[in-house]
Order: C-alpha cells, then structure tokens, then sequence
C-alpha cells in the first residue's frame, strides 16, 4: 500500500499531528509506503528512520504564526504555494489500487484550495474530521462571547452578525469569507468522497452538513498507555481536571462545584485562563504543565477525572486514559465521551455548563463504593480492547482498503455510464 499524507504541520505541535505521526510510523511497521507533506515544519524526530518513508515539508507558516497578516489571510484561503508544491507530488501517483491519499488537517495552513485539489485529482482519497470547519466557520459551533455551544446556522445573518470568535470580530469575518469560498467555489465538504471521524457523536453535529453521497468511516484515535494495574480511588480524595485551561473547557465550573462540595480540586495544564482561577480559588492546587507520565501519577491519585467542557469535544482522551488507570470520571453530557463511557456503569455525566448537576455527581462520588465500582468497570472495559497503535492502524488499513474499493466501483460504474451513452 502506497499512502500519501497530506496536512498542514510535520511538527508536533497539536493532537492531530501526533495523531498522524503515530499512525504513519505504524503503517510503516507494516511495510506500506508513505510519503507524508505538510505545510509548515521543521519535521518532528519522532518519524521512523526508513527508506519507506518521504517526509517533505513547505516550509511555511501557519496563519497565526505569519506576521504579514494580509499574507497569511488570503494563504489560509488559497495556498497557492502547497497547491503547486503539492501538485508536482500528486503526479508520481497513480490510481492503481494501492494508493490513497488522506489529509489530516488542512485550516491552519494548506487552506480548503487543497482539499478540493486532492479531491480532483483522481485518486482514492479520504479526509479526518476532527474540528468542526466542515460544517462551522468558526470550526467549533461554539459562540466565544457567550461561553455557549452555537446553534445558529452557518452563513446566515444571525451566524454572520454574531461576534462569536476567539480572538476578534474582524477575524470571524475573515472566517465567514473563508467558509463561502470553501463551500461554494470549492464544493468543500460537498465533494468529499470520504470522510474518517472519531466518533458518532461527532457525526450527529456534523451529518446534517455532509454529503449525503460521501462515505462515513469511524476510528478510535490511538493512546499510549501502560497497564499498571486498577488505581485504588476509593482511597483517594482528590478531583482533578487536566487540559488546558480556558474558558470552554469548564474549568471555573469544576473549581466552582469543588468548592461548593468541599472536595479538592487539583488541576493540571496551563492556558489564559490560570491566573484568573487561581484569583478565585486559591484554595484548589494547581500544578502547570504536566508531562505524560506526570498525568498518569496525578490521576492515580484521584477519586475521579472531572471533564467539564462545555464545547463539543469530538474525541477527549483524557477519560479514555483515566480508565486505563481504572479512574473513572464526571463528564460533560457535551462531549463524546458520553458514547463511550456509559452513565453510571463507567462513569458520571452531568448537564454541561451547570455548577449544580456537577455538584450532584462530586456528591456521588464521595462514595467510596460507587467509586470503586466505577473504577472496576472502566478498567476492566478498557483493557479488554486497548486504544493501541496496532488497533488504530488494524482499522486504518481496513479503512483504506474500503475507501479504495469505493472509488473503483464508483470510477467503473461512471465508465459504464459513458459507454452507455
């Protein structure tokens, strides 16, 4: 198999380029073939040394990064560069049914220009969905201003006069731009063969924005997590919360609720929103940036993990390793965590964005038996079917193999149509 990885960073610097990192490493462990391009680098050195292996790298700017800002705009729309870099490597492909090209990400650099060119050119190709652009401008169906989940419609005049975006209103109406160009110059997602998402929750939000004609395709993203045995968190006092530390992803509803509880509240991570809590609630522990072994320590020490986003979270790991560790967790009924973790056999939802439901589970959870039951059931559910590598790229190439099977019956039957006429 000859694969062709096309996003926007080579660089570990977010989920979804460890993501593709991870996942090319173990393709290659299998013998495939993969040329993986990205817009902005340098190259992580967490890429294998093998003579399977082409990373080449634009080397570009992301848009926030550029500092000629009418450049990186009019980039973030058309990338002119990575559409004509991008063109000379989609020639040394054929489509010979062994080759398909994914793209992971594409709304920091590459700009939508490329996914329509990936799209034309011919070969079997599928994109990951792990934000929202496909459907939102702002990529999260989330109004900033409002610190509230959006139900507005996209590129209506209630979506464009609201000022939802993280940094500015201009910039929103950049994002608006953006999105016109991409759905209705680009046909983008509208001629999206296939598309790869995390989770079914995900798909809920977004079914109502994909082509009826593209293919869906679900996948676990991968951990990397070691069995060290069921955590005792019955014996454990502590509720913390790890991630970054912003306004959406609940954290001041998390202090607000321990406080009220009289639990303590641990928190791992940094981000605008630390001094800010730690103003507020100097009474909860905070502990900055952690390493991954240093997570693992903390949430071993937990009665539970609370995650309380109040975003839609398409696919947090963070529960997912928790119960690794046999940690259950309080989670927003926002996130697709619900999917995965059941209310009250492996964890506790509460209503998103409420200091009271969250402060009802805390209650809950005080008990050392229901914690231990929990923790029980997690462990004993995840260690029966571990987020592995192998498992992600067990069904990456099983997807691969769909996706390449749909675009030569497609590709046949449009021969049979012309032949026909």
């Amino acid at each position: 198999m000859r694969v062709l990885k096309v996003t926007d960073s080579s660089k570990l610097d977010g989920g979804i380029t460890q993501i593709a990192v991870t996942a090319t490493n173990g393709l290659i462990r299998r013998g495939a073939e993969v040329q993986y391009v990205a817009a902005t680098g340098p190259p992580t050195d967490k890429f294998m040394d093998s003579n399977r292996l082409r990373v080449t790298c634009f080397g570009q700017q992301d848009i926030l990064a550029d500092p000629h800002r009418l450049r990186a705009m009019a980039s973030g729309i058309v990338n002119t560069r990575s559409l004509r870099e991008l063109s000379k490597i989609l020639r040394n492909y054929s489509d010979d049914g062994e080759t398909i090209v994914h793209i992971y990400g594409w709304y920091k650099a590459l700009s939508p220009a490329v996914v329509s060119q990936v799209v034309e050119c011919g070969l079997p190709c599928i994109v990951t969905v792990q934000e929202y652009y496909m459907g939102c401008p702002n990529g999260a169906f989330y109004d900033y201003s409002a610190n509230a989940i959006c139900h507005r419609l996209p590129l209506s005049i209630s979506c464009i006069s609201c000022n939802c975006d993280s940094r500015s209103y201009p910039i929103k109406l950049w994002r608006v731009a953006r999105f016109a160009v991409q759905k209705y110059w680009y046909d983008v997602p509208g001629s999206v063969p296939a598309f790869l998402l995390a989770s079914r929750f995900s798909h809920k939000i977004l079914e109502p924005f994909l082509p009826k004609r593209g293919t869906v395709h679900f996948l676990d993203n991968p951990i990397e997590v070691s069995d060290n045995g069921r955590a005792t968190v019955e014996e454990n006092g502590n509720y913390f919360f790890v991630g970054r530390i912003s306004r959406e992803k609940g954290v001041m509803h998390f202090l607000e609720a321990a406080r009220r509880c009289g639990v303590n509240a641990v928190v791992g991570g940094a981000g605008p929103l630390l001094e800010e809590a730690k103003a507020a609630y100097p009474e909860a522990t905070y502990l900055g940036w952690l390493s991954s072994e240093d997570v693992s320590n903390w949430m071993r020490k937990a009665r539970c993990i609370v995650f309380p986003s109040t975003w839609y979270e398409g696919q947090p790991l963070v529960p997912i390793e928790a119960a690794a560790n046999g940690v259950p967790s309080i989670i927003s009924d926002c996130t697709a965590a619900v999917d995965y973790l059941p209310e009250e056999t492996h964890s506790l939802h509460f209503k998103q964005a409420n200091v009271e439901s969250l402060c009802e589970r805390i209650t809950q959870m005080q008990s050392p038996a229901l914690a231990k039951y929990l923790s029980e059931t997690v462990y004993q559910w995840y260690w029966a079917n571990p987020w592995t590598v192998e498992r992600h790229v067990d069904g990456l190439e099983q997807v691969y193999r769909r996706v390449i099977h749909e675009h030569r019956s497609r590709s046949e039957s449009g021969k049979r149509v012309e032949i026909s006429s």
